[in-house]
């Protein structure tokens, strides 16, 4: 059996050790799971998918959440101290269990543009 999933394995990649257990593995691992009680288990990969994270109303990745997701060189807790943030509530909003305001929103964007003008300007 073959599981169509329409939320993007993206979101469930949670830092490089979860990224390489799902995402960056062969399609024949990946298919090597089992259903359970309250999810599905990939016991090679040691990795769960619950059924209930299937039925959320914004299973795909905003924009932010996409940009921390797929640039890992960011460090997380650095950039948030460099804004003035807990570093775990920044790790809350990019693994969406919270959601920054639009203020908060636009300081994290801000702070990002700020720092590509900074690597931009790099010259040897």
């Amino acid at each position: 059996m073959r599981i169509e999933n329409p939320v993007p394995l993206l979101f469930f990649a949670e830092g490089d050790f979860h990224r390489h257990r799902i995402i960056d593995v062969t399609d024949g691992k990946r298919a090597e799971y089992k259903f359970g009680m309250g999810g599905i288990h990939w016991k090679a990969l040691d990795e769960d998918i619950s059924f209930e994270s299937f039925t959320y109303d914004d299973a795909e990745p905003t924009a932010m959440q996409r940009f921390f997701l797929t640039h890992k060189e960011i460090n997380v807790a650095e950039f948030a101290r460099s804004i003035g943030m807990n570093a775990t509530l920044l790790r809350n909003y990019i693994n969406g269990f919270k959601k920054p305001s639009a203020e908060r929103e636009q300081t994290i964007l801000n702070h990002i543009h700020k720092l590509g003008k900074e690597l931009t300007a790099a010259c040897f």
